[in-house]
């Protein structure tokens, strides 16, 4: 989907889009039951932004004019029990139970009833908290480590100052993906009956094993042949050893 207009309408037309393809239903016992074991209250203002927000921006990706056609190095994430001991929590041996330490600093300056919820923005992901009025804070990402934060009043306005320097002019989603490894030539095979799939190559996208699309046409339909030759010609121009191939393959809304 094309983005058009300043950073808080593409923001806008992105939500929409994202809201629109969301398929996370909330689970409240799951969330609710983290944020005891970590010691954490799980406040109103926390679940409120949970509802609204959790897996909207899940397999979302942003890009620019960039010619390279990466996606922007923007991610949300929340809590769940996969990444709570990563980057939620941690098991204390001494005490046995589970530590919170992002809260700590956060409770300290704001009160007890500002709880972490998410990290996530641009490059260096920051962990985003919400206030208890439901003002969203973000501990500043960066390498001089100071003890900052900053203050939005919605996680819409987070969002926009993230992508800001940035200035999205597309979004899509990744509904599917699986990688490939092997020959270059068992890799084309791959791709080639993943893209038939999923209904033909219009609805997928290629990526090198360093993130960049490869650029195949989606303006025509192309036969196997035609694929197998601009997949080849791709990896023969930008990959120095055809020996050994590495490919994911994304189905992708758009």
């Amino acid at each position: 989907m094309q983005l058009t207009g300043t950073i808080q309408e593409r923001v806008d037309q992105a939500i929409a889009f994202a809201k629109a393809h969301r398929t996370y239903e909330y689970d409240h016992e799951t969330i609710a039951d983290l944020y005891k074991q970590v010691g954490v209250p799980y406040t109103e203002a926390a679940e409120k932004i949970y509802r609204e927000w959790m897996g909207v921006l899940e397999g979302i990706n942003f890009y620019n004019e960039n010619p390279l056609m990466y996606p922007i190095d923007f991610r949300v994430m929340f809590f769940e029990e996969e990444d709570a001991e990563e980057y939620f929590s941690y098991y204390d041996e001494e005490t046995g139970k589970y530590i919170c330490p992002i809260a700590k600093s956060a409770m300290e300056k704001f009160g007890a009833d500002t709880v972490p919820v998410a990290y996530g923005g641009y490059y260096y992901p920051a962990i985003v908290y919400v206030k208890h009025d439901g003002t969203i804070l973000t501990h500043h990402h960066d390498y001089d480590h100071e003890d900052r934060f900053w203050t939005f009043n919605s996680f819409r306005d987070f969002l926009c100052m993230e992508l800001n320097s940035s200035m999205p002019s597309k979004v899509d989603k990744i509904e599917d993906w699986v990688e490939f490894g092997g020959t270059l030539e068992e890799c084309i095979n791959e791709d080639i009956e993943y893209f038939k799939a999923h209904g033909g190559h219009k609805n997928c996208r290629l990526l090198t094993y360093m993130g960049a699309i490869v650029d195949i046409p989606k303006d025509r339909d192309l036969t196997d042949e035609e694929l197998r030759q601009i997949i080849f010609d791709y990896f023969e121009k930008y990959d120095n050893d055809l020996s050994h191939s590495f490919h994911t393959v994304q189905y992708i809304v758009e």
